[in-house]
């Protein structure tokens, strides 16, 4: 597998500074220093894959996407289980692969592009085993995608950067991607070749089909993982669940749960089943919940979603220490005062699908294109009143038991009370769960006691 040698000063040199890198990993680690042990343990991983790559270009490709699917199945894995805990490389509010990963952006043609990455690089690898000779294509072919990847690595990069979070994993993907071209470049160099010489030739090369090959069989098996996922299609259905397992998903409030009757509501206001969310608009698990929501009600008619903000910025949340993140507040007071006007599910749609663009002259341009009367809307941004009922929303939630969005109340499955909702796959596959189970006549388990979260 390996290509002419080359000489040993460049990767040498890098395999040392990977090393050095790694046991700097590995004290940042022992002195508790929170980000640092994974920054320096990809910087590393990204050093020994440059180093292979300066050893060997065929080698290095392999080395490199195998490392790179690696990530990419890591970050797929998250978005089948987005309920089941921090990912490892969530550190804060900065460093957290989970805002990333379940932004809009984090999609394509309904599929995570993680799932396309995944299945690319597992392709790449399995070409780069193929024998030099036969497949003297690899590298022209490696640096036509990565050409393609460099270019789409550095716009989720822009995104990630106005979102203002960092994806470490989502990085050193990127990082491959600049390896991966570096090596396709070389070494296609290092046969005599150019770049755009034949392209049909390389299109039609044994490494091409291979990549295609193994690419749609892996989409084909993912994507059917994906639509299949806990929440996308509650399976099972919420009649045939056991009490146990309707027992997990509902939860005593921590404390009042209070309509203040003019929220906005999705669907019929006279539905017997009344849930309550609280949520964030730059929450992207909040942008998934109401879509989710907005599904759910339009198939389910015995159910109205009633909507309340919980901004997560202390900025207008009485509860909350940190300004920071004022922008989800100004979403917020925007979206009071669309409702005004009776346009508060246009907003919050544009909203939550554009969290990248939350500035004011952002939310601004949002509000023109779903046809606000903006000298209205201006006006009651600039009420005093509307911030105070931004605040009454979030201490309502604050004293429901609201400790992350989104989170719903469902009222109608044990009387008159109302219970929060939990368990994995979302607010609204567990809605779904226990509307179902109450319409079959099934008994209501007891919620179980309230829970404070004290991280």
């Amino acid at each position: 597998m390996a290509d002419v040698a080359r000489n040993s000063t460049v990767p040498g040199l890098l395999f040392g500074v990977g090393v050095v890198t790694a046991i700097g990993a590995g004290a940042a680690q022992g002195l508790g220093v929170v980000a640092w042990p994974l920054v320096l343990g990809l910087v590393s991983a990204a050093l020994f894959c440059a180093a292979v790559v300066a050893h060997s270009e065929r080698t290095g490709t392999f080395v490199t996407a195998i490392a790179a699917a690696a990530a990419n199945a890591y970050l797929f894995t998250r978005k089948l289980e987005a309920s089941a805990g921090d990912a490892f490389c969530n550190v804060n509010e900065v460093i957290n692969c989970d805002a990333v990963n379940t932004s809009p952006q984090s999609e394509a043609f309904g599929v995570p592009i993680t799932l396309f990455g995944f299945a690319f690089y597992v392709g790449l690898a399995l070409a780069s085993l193929g024998n030099a000779e036969r497949s003297r294509r690899l590298h022209q072919v490696s640096a036509m995608f990565a050409v393609f990847n460099v270019a789409y690595s550095l716009y989720l990069a822009q995104v990630s950067w106005q979102m203002g979070h960092l994806c470490v994993v989502c990085t050193f993907i990127y990082a491959a991607n600049f390896l991966l071209l570096w090596a396709g470049v070389r070494g296609h160099r290092a046969q005599g070749g150019v770049l755009t010489e034949d392209l049909l030739g390389a299109l039609t090369s044994r490494s091409m089909v291979t990549i295609a090959v193994t690419f749609f069989a892996i989409i084909l098996v993912g994507g059917s993982a994906w639509r299949d996922r806990p929440g996308a299609v509650p399976e099972p259905n919420g009649a045939t669940l056991t009490q146990d397992d309707l027992a997990a998903l509902v939860m005593e409030p921590g404390g009042p749960v209070r309509l203040a009757g003019d929220e906005p509501i999705l669907g019929d206001p006279n539905a017997p089943y009344v849930v309550l969310e609280f949520a964030d608009f730059g929450c992207p698990h909040c942008a998934h919940a109401e879509r989710e929501f907005a599904a759910l009600v339009e198939e389910m008619p015995q159910i109205q979603v009633r909507f309340r903000v919980f901004p997560l910025s202390g900025a207008c949340n009485p509860v909350l220490q940190s300004e920071a993140g004022i922008e989800r507040c100004l979403a917020a007071i925007g979206a009071e005062c669309a409702n005004e006007q009776g346009r508060f599910w246009d907003y919050a749609r544009s909203v939550f699908k554009n969290q990248a663009y939350m500035q004011p002259e952002d939310l601004r341009f949002q509000a023109e294109q779903i046809q606000l009367d903006m000298p209205t809307w201006a006006a009651c941004l600039a009420r005093p009143e509307t911030a105070l009922e931004i605040r009454d929303d979030a201490q309502a939630g604050a004293d429901a038991g609201v400790q992350g969005t989104p989170t719903a109340y469902l009222k109608g499955t044990h009387g008159d009370a109302w219970v929060m909702v939990q368990g994995r796959g979302g607010p609204a596959a567990g809605v779904r769960k226990l509307v179902e189970a109450h319409l079959a006549g099934k008994a209501m388990p007891k919620p179980a006691p309230y829970q404070h979260d004290e991280h």
